[in-house]
């Protein structure tokens, strides 16, 4: 599995990318051989938000994981990067229950 990440008016710390990265490869623990398959990408775009005033700055992460066979997106807007990864995280599984991913050999 490849993990990318595109980030526009902040710069993320490598914590924050692992942190990522940890969440997805979590998700994708029950799918056979994730880490190792190259067909698999996750890519997280990771924005700063800018607002008129210096407390509503909000995090937009959006998170695209590409299955052989699908696209899959999910959103959030969160107040933190944190948050927002978690958000999208959870999105992104309720998808995958949907299409039944996560219990599927790719």
């Amino acid at each position: 599995m490849k993990v990318t990440f595109h980030s526009k008016g902040i710069h993320l710390l490598e914590e924050e990318k692992e942190y990522a990265t940890k969440k997805i490869k979590d998700i994708l623990h029950k799918v056979h051989n994730a880490d190792e398959k190259e067909s698999i990408v996750a890519r997280y775009e990771i924005d700063k938000e800018s607002t008129h005033t210096e407390f509503d700055k909000q995090f937009f992460c959006a998170l695209t994981l590409t299955i052989p066979g699908k696209v899959l997106r999910s959103e959030a807007h969160c107040s933190g990067v944190y948050t927002a990864v978690d958000k999208a995280i959870s999105a992104m599984k309720s998808q995958l229950i949907k299409e039944k991913f996560l219990h599927k050999h790719l």
